[in-house]
């Protein structure tokens, strides 16, 4: 079998042309709109096609498209760019939600169109212009996501079983958004707690859905797709769990957006509800001098950085990671009558899942 990296290298190529050409497309019909619909194009074509998308959830659409031997190349990749299309449109949200100014190693969408605010408008203020108009390219999102498997040519009753399951996705992921808000205003926060946002705001529609959407145009059977819940939950919980390494571990120059911003947000994640429950009472202090606050510079986030290593929450997370990895890849066997190639990329795509570094 060739090399798995360049085969998932491949598919991320085709994507991002699939998603040129759909914006291509956009842009040739924006003249039948508003004039300024074809700059809003424009900047969404942009957003989504910078260089730190990973486009793990289209790929996944194809895998679980090909595990179960759908034949239809062309068609497929419409529907891993509605997955990447939702992905963009979650992200535009969250950063208004978040108050992030940074995504995908450039502006949020809604600072974007702040700064734009204060270049070429006199009226009004520059903050609620940006806060619209990000709302709004989300909903945009929402729409194009869900047309792009409408308009896809597959059999009416498999886009009816899509469709169901998409919209459950979306669901379910503003279910996880409404509770990583909540936990936000909490003083405490469980491990139990932080895993449910993980499996309702990430998992669902980062790993289950895009594998559920692939093997639904396949055909799958209702045990097919249980079987792949069984493998996608525990595998997009330790996509989150990675995230939040990442997020507290990387840099700005690999992760593309600032390296303290989990922290000054005061991100209950897996890693900090762990540190904190393990800390001294001196290394709790200091988290929490830290912990939601703004403006912390590098010195401090090394500070922090040191107490989750020597409190062994990160070894922690590392290992739960390594597990939760493990229990899915032995979850994979029990679906039958299976493309062996597909299983291999599979299994080698939740290893890089904890390898990746951004």
């Amino acid at each position: 079998m060739p090399n798995p990296q360049e085969i998932l290298d491949n598919y991320k190529k085709r994507i991002n042309r699939s998603l040129q050409s759909f914006f291509n497309k956009e842009k040739r019909e924006s003249i039948k709109k508003l004039p300024f619909y074809k700059f809003f194009s424009g900047t969404l074509k942009e957003y989504n096609l910078r260089k730190w998308n990973k486009r793990i959830r289209g790929i996944l659409v194809i895998l679980g498209y090909e595990l179960l031997n759908g034949r239809k190349t062309d068609e497929i990749l419409k529907i891993a760019c509605s997955s990447e299309l939702i992905h963009s449109s979650f992200l535009i949200h969250d950063d208004i939600i978040d108050r992030d100014i940074f995504r995908r190693g450039s502006a949020s969408l809604h600072y974007f169109f702040e700064k734009l605010h204060q270049k070429k408008f006199k009226k009004g203020e520059s903050k609620h212009y940006g806060l619209s108009m990000g709302i709004m390219a989300g909903d945009i999102g929402y729409a194009q996501s869900y047309l792009s498997i409408l308009n896809s040519k597959f059999p009416e009753h498999l886009k009816n079983l899509a469709s169901i399951r998409f919209h459950q996705m979306y669901f379910d992921t503003c279910y996880g958004q409404i509770l990583d808000v909540i936990n936000s205003y909490k003083e405490k926060v469980s491990e139990k707690e932080v895993l449910e946002v993980y499996k309702y705001k990430t998992a669902k529609y980062t790993l289950e859905t895009p594998l559920h959407l692939g093997a639904i145009f396949a055909g799958a059977t209702k045990k097919q797709l249980e079987i792949i819940s069984k493998f996608a939950i525990p595998l997009g919980i330790t996509f989150q769990i990675h995230d939040d390494i990442l997020g507290m571990f990387g840099n700005k120059k690999t992760i593309g957006k600032p390296v303290t911003s989990d922290l000054e947000e005061g991100k209950q994640t897996l890693l900090m509800v762990n540190a904190l429950h393990k800390a001294n009472h001196k290394q709790r202090k200091l988290l929490l001098k830290y912990f939601g606050h703004k403006n912390i510079k590098i010195a401090d986030l090394n500070k922090v950085r040191q107490i989750i290593t020597e409190t062994e929450a990160l070894k922690y997370c590392q290992n739960y990671a390594k597990v939760l990895v493990s229990n899915a890849k032995k979850t994979l066997k029990q679906i039958k009558k299976v493309n062996k190639n597909t299983l291999f990329l599979l299994n080698y795509l939740a290893d890089y899942i904890i390898k990746r570094d951004y």
